[in-house]
């Protein structure tokens, strides 16, 4: 399988707050989108895809349960991230985590708003 990951940074913002990862022997693939309108949301987007490829680069399990807690660990990590203050205090992102051999792999296309800590919602 090849994976290929191509991120544009459109022609209304100014930087581009899209994080892409992939593992191609695992057949995961990982984006997230920083919130619009918040602050620092390249950090909450890299920060999130970095937290959730490692915790999975440690697992040879990449079904859906180990998807949800990698997911919730990069949650927190942001969280974390916005208890620091500064510029960090108000970011967010959404992250969408795709595994192509996953049986479940229609639920396992978890979307997650981090904004404050808060899971909004977990699909």
């Amino acid at each position: 399988m090849e994976i290929i990951g191509r991120s544009d940074i459109g022609k209304v913002r100014k930087n581009n707050e899209d994080f892409i990862d992939y593992d191609e022997a695992k057949g995961i693939a990982v984006l997230a989108d920083g919130m619009g309108g918040l602050d620092a949301g390249e950090i909450a987007s890299r920060t999130a895809v970095q937290e959730i490829m490692t915790k999975l680069a440690v697992s040879s399990d990449v079904r859906e349960d180990a998807l949800l807690k990698a997911v919730a660990a990069a949650n927190r990590s942001v969280f974390s991230q916005t208890q620091v203050g500064g510029r960090s205090s108000n970011m967010g992102t959404t992250v969408v985590v795709w595994n192509m051999d996953s049986v479940s792999s229609r639920t396992s296309e978890t979307l997650v708003p981090t904004d404050g800590g808060k899971q909004s919602s977990v699909r």
